[in-house]
């Protein structure tokens, strides 16, 4: 897991599943392992692909772990679900 605050540097967002109409989180530049994530769709694929978890930032600043649901989720519309 990623010990360091993470950065939002690109500002790709994400809708959370459950209230996909209204709030939105922001996808951190890195994963929980420390890979490249928010900055293009195949790299959104191979966290994906691994089921990494990120920290995202949420409307009202707080932070949450998500995974991107692989399902649901496509180039330019990102499905997140909270960790539990």
């Amino acid at each position: 897991m990623v010990k360091t605050n993470p950065t939002y540097s690109i500002g790709t967002t994400a809708i959370r599943e459950k209230n996909p109409f209204n709030v939105v989180v922001t996808l951190p530049d890195i994963d929980a392992d420390g890979n490249t994530c928010a900055q293009t769709f195949t790299a959104l694929q191979m966290v994906m692909r691994t089921g990494n978890q990120v920290l995202c930032k949420r409307a009202d600043g707080s932070q949450a772990w998500y995974t991107i649901d692989a399902e649901r989720s496509r180039p330019n519309l990102i499905y997140v679900k909270r960790v539990s």
